[in-house]
């Protein structure tokens, strides 16, 4: 769900990218306009993201980070990991 221009950037710096923001096209029923308010990094627009009900589930952050790295190591080596480095930094942020 994130966009994938501004993962980039996070990863890369501002000046990596020069497209356009990705989007998805939402059906007319959630407005005309379709933004993006500055914190959604998603493909999904601000209207269509409104209409969800949140369910927040919270974790000790000292247990993700551990239980991320043994899920990477159980669908492929270690070797194969640590060939995905920059994958496997970004996925082990809180951003």
């Amino acid at each position: 769900m994130s966009e994938p221009t501004a993962k980039t950037r996070f990863f890369f710096g501002q000046d990596s990218v020069k497209e356009s923001p990705w989007t998805v096209q939402v059906p007319h029923s959630y407005g005309l306009k379709v933004t993006h308010s500055t914190l959604n990094k998603t493909v999904l627009p601000d209207e269509f993201l409104w209409t969800w009900l949140l369910t927040l589930l919270i974790r000790h952050p000292a247990l993700v980070f551990p239980s991320h790295y043994c899920t990477f190591i159980d669908n492929d080596t270690v070797e194969a990991v640590k060939r995905e480095e920059p994958q496997l930094t970004l996925a082990m942020t809180l951003h």
